[in-house]
């Protein structure tokens, strides 16, 4: 985080959920000396915060806090939710709210918020995602997989935009290597939903 330092050399930031108030008056921030910036640490992915600073002017006066500067998180690909098994229920919740990444591989916008998982097929085929429930309107499904990938809105292959029970075509997976799937919201609206991934059927003699 950066501001326009003018003529001061100290000041405090701020940096709050955008859920949560505005500070007062008595409300401290961490301290900078120097230069102006700041990094901000231990914040939570895919969400969006308010930024505030004040000037801390000779003998110890503070200026007012300034008005929010808004920023979002992005996601974080470590954090990514595993996919143990074929057959494993998943069921999340995109709040309401915008997401970070717009996602347009379905021939969608995708505004609203996300959530990533990750899977490792055990063995080489053609996968399904199978939605057993669906409320609050259409999510994305999108895959690409996990070596070399970036969690960014690049690189990504559409499964298919799924607003009902149904099932889609992932297409064809390698054995052994992990993808990410990646949830996206086509609104800003909440919505919720319940997938499991069915496997490739197993070659037999």
């Amino acid at each position: 985080v950066t501001w326009n330092a003018g003529d001061q050399s100290n000041w405090e930031i701020f940096v709050v959920p955008a859920s949560e108030p505005a500070p007062t008056e008595a409300d401290a921030g961490v301290a900078v000396s120097g230069t102006a910036q700041y990094a901000a640490s231990n914040l939570t992915a895919t969400t969006t915060y308010n930024v505030y600073v004040r000037a801390v002017c000779s003998g110890g006066l503070l200026s007012t806090w300034s008005s929010a500067v808004t920023f979002t998180t992005t996601i974080d690909c470590s954090a990514a939710t595993e996919i143990e098994a074929c057959g494993e229920e998943v069921s999340y919740t995109l709040a309401a709210g915008n997401g970070t990444l717009n996602v347009e591989a379905c021939g969608f916008d995708t505004p609203g918020q996300e959530k990533l998982y990750v899977f490792t097929p055990e063995i080489t085929g053609i996968y399904e995602l199978q939605v057993t429930a669906a409320t609050g309107g259409y999510v994305d499904y999108f895959f690409k997989p996990v070596e070399g990938a970036t969690c960014d809105a690049n690189g990504w292959e559409c499964i298919d935009d799924i607003n009902a029970a149904a099932t889609a075509e992932i297409g064809f997976l390698t054995g052994g290597v992990s993808y990410f799937i990646l949830v996206d919201a086509e609104s800003t609206t909440a919505k919720s939903q319940t997938f499991n991934i069915v496997c490739a059927p197993a070659c037999t003699a």
